[in-house]
């Protein structure tokens, strides 16, 4: 590449680094770290990361810490504090083991959490393969620490998996875990599966919270399952728990969305009478519906309605309303009004 006279970027010595890294060769990998700073290419976060943890493996601690130095000096977007906790934990486990002594589960844990926090969730399932190869038993910590992990990179099946061995260790998987998991499936429309771990949890003793309800609610709408959003949002009462702020919001913007604009303003009725006043995203949610319709009247009473409070329509609304303004077809009465409330809030 180079005797063509085409210079490596960055990606490039990432990709590099990573696989010399891998293959043990470190420090033919902090030559290219070397080269790559040399030649005037900035290294990221990932080439930094990437070396750190190569040297922390081969208990090359101090070179490690350098690299670290450099990373700060430079300033790169990172979480220092946990870098610097991982490193200690790192410097820890490997002067355990070079001594003969058998790390416990709590260094395998804050091993586990840094490489599953930096996204290497391969070197985090390997340390979890080597726990149970010396026999140790996996905390809720562990298998939390996993789960999330997991569910960043979007190995939701795999996550599934370590679940259900979770449960089988008889660790109790909480409303954290089981947010965490719910949130990745509806991420990925897998809403039946989220909807069956929802009751696996209920049958556990564990009751749903508003955080994982507004979750699969969202998920529902999302993924095109208006019914389904509709039928579990007037049950949630049922579940012993009140919509919250969040929750009318989800699904009033379900029912702007499925055209039930009269429903949505029910709804909003209904919000407010529950002790949860709308805000500006709320109104605007409505008022684009019934721009979206050319329903000027009831636009612009909830337009007058919002300025009363206080509020404005956002960059989306007053698109809508210029571009409204802008074409043909609406009559004298509809532009004089939309005229009118863009003079007010100029």
């Amino acid at each position: 590449m180079k005797e063509k006279y085409i210079s490596p970027n960055v990606i490039t010595y990432s990709s590099l680094i990573y696989g010399l890294c891998n293959l043990g060769r470190w420090k033919e990998a902090s030559s290219i770290f070397n080269e790559m700073v040399d030649r005037g290419v900035s290294p990221n976060v990932v080439a930094y990361n990437i070396l750190v943890d190569s040297l922390a493996k081969e208990g090359r601690i101090s070179e490690a810490r350098d690299v670290f130095e450099v990373m700060l000096q430079k300033g790169r977007g990172m979480d220092t504090v946990h870098m610097v906790k991982w490193m200690k934990a790192k410097e820890v486990f490997t002067s355990m083991v070079s001594r003969g002594l058998e790390p416990d589960i709590f260094s395998y844990n804050r091993l586990i959490k840094g490489y599953c926090k930096s996204g290497r969730i391969n070197q985090a399932m390997q340390l979890h393969r080597k726990i149970h190869q010396r026999r140790l038993m996996p905390d809720s910590f562990t298998y939390n620490a996993l789960i999330r992990g997991l569910c960043q990179v979007g190995h939701v099946g795999s996550a599934q998996e370590v679940l259900k061995e979770m449960c089988v260790n008889g660790k109790n998987p909480d409303l954290w875990t089981y947010s965490i998991l719910i949130d990745e499936l509806c991420k990925n429309k897998l809403i039946d599966e989220a909807v069956e771990l929802l009751h696996e949890m209920e049958q556990s003793g564990l009751e749903p919270n508003n955080v994982i309800l507004n979750i699969l609610l969202n998920g529902m709408l999302k993924a095109s399952k208006f019914e389904d959003a509709w039928t579990f949002f007037t049950t949630i009462v049922d579940k012993g728990l009140q919509p919250d702020f969040t929750t009318f919001t989800i699904m009033i913007n379900g029912l702007r969305t499925k055209g039930l604009l009269n429903e949505a303003q029910d709804l909003l009725m209904t919000m407010e009478e529950k002790g949860f006043p709308p805000d500006d995203c709320t109104f605007n949610i409505i008022v684009r519906g019934f721009l979206q319709k050319h329903d000027i009247d009831k636009s612009f009473q909830l337009l007058n309605e919002m300025a009363k409070r206080g509020f404005l329509p956002d960059a989306k609304t007053s698109c809508m309303i210029v571009d409204l303004i802008a074409k043909d077809g609406l009559d004298h009465k509809s532009l004089q009004m939309l005229r009118t409330f863009l003079q007010y809030v100029e």
